[in-house]
């Protein structure tokens, strides 16, 4: 042993591990991280690659933890089984969601609504979000994978397969029927939780690679593949995004610009795929701008693959449809080219000869590439121009990039023709605000709308303290005249002023009117025209007569067909073309520089996702195809080192080993068979394992 501790990678070494590892790994394996909890990893790898052949998807997501509503929920300390955070409202969920400020209970706790206030909160109660996480890892795969996971058993126990059929409350909701899955949970620098998986179901590599030279059937794979998992966006979306990104990044943006979008996508409720599926799918683009589409940062630059390029090969390469490509190395190019795909040659009669772990006995390389074609990129721009028709020009070309099936009013030329226009807005031109439908409903776009206008900071004010603003601006101008009566006489035929403001009173024109004259702005009221669906303009409630009153913002609300409150909404094109000609011709040129670059290649910055699981979680979402028997082994051992991350070794109990024989004879046992050997050993072994375990670490999270 005193040899082996000096020499730990030599022959005697060697037969002294061969002879005390197979008693610590029967002894750790069960303890939760513990030292040789995961030794056995690589054995469960062959094992399941074995049974379930290659695995055709690789998931990982890292949940938005600080804009959880629910982790917000777990984190905050509670008072009362009544209120928040162990009750939860259409209220609190409106205030978390959109930064409005809201008092709970009786000691008035304020709900943390800013990003700085959540994480402080979260990091005090890291238990709030490690509950969350482990909860919605158990939906997603139980609910989306359509297998729930085999964890929280009583010792002792096995969880067996479920029989899969092909029964349609059997197949999951993103990857078809399951089979089986291998993952692990790994933290981030800053201490969050991200879950890799490789997931068996679906379309296997073994068969696609077989098929891959019958353009029939690779016509159907096809389209089976783009019904589970994409890797672009339309072209208006990406120039919206970058053209809202460099607004927000490289120019000199507004503050309610910048504030305009600052609900977390986490806390949306995506619209339902079925009955709303336009909605759905631009909730989805919208998603994916923010949270699936790659930015460079250090850890692209990580070796070995981070010596020569984005280790995540960012940007990926064009494809003209999904579609089996063969590649083959050029001697001449020096880099592997794409060729013709040859017919598969003879494969092995015994499936067992399919068991190394990288290669594969059809000699051909074959890889199945996903839909990701090049975008158009923007037009050319006139030079010869004076500065305000190029400035127009340049709005004109984005305005048609970003909008090229709706033409949008504040671009037009003439205010008499925007004006005219302007009286109505089809459902295309806009986006309407859904808060929680209860009678607070308006109020909240009140509160919206006055953060998106610019006229209030987002976390200003609370639902409560506006509804007293509006009653005691309505008590300082009795005299005011709404619909040929003054306010008084409104007054007269309504409840108490104190009481008005405590209760929950739907509210409608006269709320309206009211908000129009305390917060200066123009309010317009729409209405839903049932035949066309378009939104028509009925009434204009100025925030005054003056001059510059009439020149105050605009907010925009409309009542729908067969429902009784006006909703906020707000025109695509407004924000973006505001901020657009209120730049320089210098910043519009240097942002149309920059745009147009990044435009033709921006598909191969699209992270691949799934639409139902991206636009669900609302966070950091990848599910990658593996379109090869390669990629998916590679895949399983991409999951090893994760799994033993952190990880101790096992030779380090060598030398623990030494110090534990020391320490057992100056400390002998105490138990009634202490003289045995075996009593002896255990001893031993015990507190070499002990020490062992005693060298992980683990985030508080983990």
């Amino acid at each position: 042993l005193k040899v082996a501790v000096k020499d730990p990678h030599g022959k005697i070494a060697k037969e002294v591990m061969k002879k005390i590892e197979p008693i610590l790994s029967g002894g750790g394996k069960q303890n939760t991280y513990g030292a040789l909890a995961r030794a056995d990893t690589g054995k469960k790898i062959v094992a399941m690659r074995r049974r379930f052949s290659c695995a055709p998807a690789f998931l990982t997501f890292a949940i938005d933890d600080v804009n959880h509503p629910t982790s917000i929920r777990m984190a905050m300390s509670s008072s009362s089984n009544t209120d928040f955070p162990a009750v939860v409202s259409g209220g609190h969920h409106e205030a978390m969601k959109h930064g409005f400020k809201h008092y709970c209970g009786e000691n008035g706790i304020s709900i943390p609504a800013s990003y700085s206030a959540r994480l402080q909160t979260l990091v005090k109660n890291p238990v709030g979000a490690a509950w969350v996480y482990k909860k919605l890892v158990n939906d997603v795969l139980s609910i989306l994978v359509g297998k729930r996971p085999a964890f929280g058993q009583k010792a002792g126990t096995t969880r067996m397969s479920e029989f899969v059929s092909w029964e349609e409350e059997c197949l999951g909701a993103i990857v078809g029927t399951p089979l089986a899955y291998l993952g692990v949970t790994e933290t981030t620098g800053g201490g969050s939780l991200h879950f890799h998986v490789v997931l068996w179901g679906g379309l296997s590599p073994d068969i696609l690679e077989l098929v891959a030279d019958i353009p029939e059937l690779c016509e159907h794979v096809g389209s089976v593949l783009d019904s589970t998992y994409s890797a672009t966006l339309p072209r208006e979306v990406h120039v919206s995004d970058l053209v809202t990104k460099d607004l927000k990044q490289n120019c000199d943006s507004s503050q309610a610009f910048r504030k305009r979008d600052a609900a977390a996508r986490a806390m949306q409720v995506p619209p339902d795929p079925v009955e709303s599926r336009d909605d759905f799918q631009n909730f989805t683009y919208c998603t994916v701008c923010e949270r699936n589409v790659h930015e460079h940062s250090h850890t692209c630059y990580k070796p070995p693959n981070g010596y020569h390029g984005c280790r995540m090969c960012r940007p990926a390469g064009e494809s003209k449809g999904t579609r089996a490509i063969q590649l083959s190395w050029s001697e001449e190019k020096g880099k592997a080219v794409e060729m013709d795909i040859e017919a598969a040659g003879q494969m092995p009669n015994d499936p067992k000869d399919d068991f190394h772990p990288l290669l594969s006995p059809d000699k051909r390389i074959i890889v199945w590439e996903l839909n990701r074609p090049s975008i158009d990129g923007l037009l050319s721009l006139d030079h010869s121009l004076n500065e305000a028709d190029a400035k127009a020009d340049i709005i004109s070309k984005l305005s048609e990039a970003m909008w090229s099936k709706v033409q949008p009013k504040t671009a037009m030329k003439s205010q008499s023709e925007h004006d005219a226009r302007a009286t109505q807005y089809s459902p295309q031109e806009v986006d309407v605000y859904t808060f929680f439908d209860d009678q607070d409903s308006m109020f909240h776009g009140m509160l919206k709308g006055s953060v998106t206008a610019g006229i209030m900071p987002a976390y200003d004010k609370s639902v409560k303290e506006l509804r007293k603003e509006l009653m005691d601006w309505l008590e300082r101008h009795p005299g005011d005249r709404y619909q040929g009566r003054t306010l008084e006489q409104l007054q007269q035929n309504s409840s108490l002023l104190s009481a008005y403001a405590k209760t929950n009173q739907p509210g409608g024109k006269l709320e309206l009117y009211l908000f129009s004259k305390a917060k200066g702005v123009n309010v317009h009221l729409h209405t839903e025209d049932k035949a066309s669906g378009n939104f028509i303009l009925k009434e204009v409630i100025k925030a005054g007569e003056d001059e510059e009153l009439e020149n105050a913002p605009i907010i925009r609300f409309v009542q729908k067909c067969d429902e009784d409150c006006y909703k906020l909404f707000v025109p695509k094109a407004d924000a973006i073309i505001r901020e657009l000609q209120s730049l320089s011709l210098k910043q519009l040129l240097g942002l149309y520089d920059r745009v147009a670059n990044k435009l033709e290649d921006r598909n191969g910055w699209v992270v691949e996702y799934n639409p139902l699981l991206t636009s669900l979680l609302g966070c950091n979402t990848n599910l990658a195809f593996l379109g090869s028997k390669e990629q998916s082994k590679q895949a399983l051992f991409y999951i090893g080192p994760y799994i033993n991350k952190n990880g101790v070794k096992v030779v380090d109990a060598l030398p623990l080993l030494a110090h534990a024989q020391h320490h057992a004879l100056q400390h002998p046992s105490v138990a009634d068979d202490s003289e045995t050997t075996k009593r002896q050993v255990q001893h031993i072994m015990t507190r070499v394992l002990n020490k062992l375990n005693s060298l992980m670490e683990i985030s508080d999270t983990q």
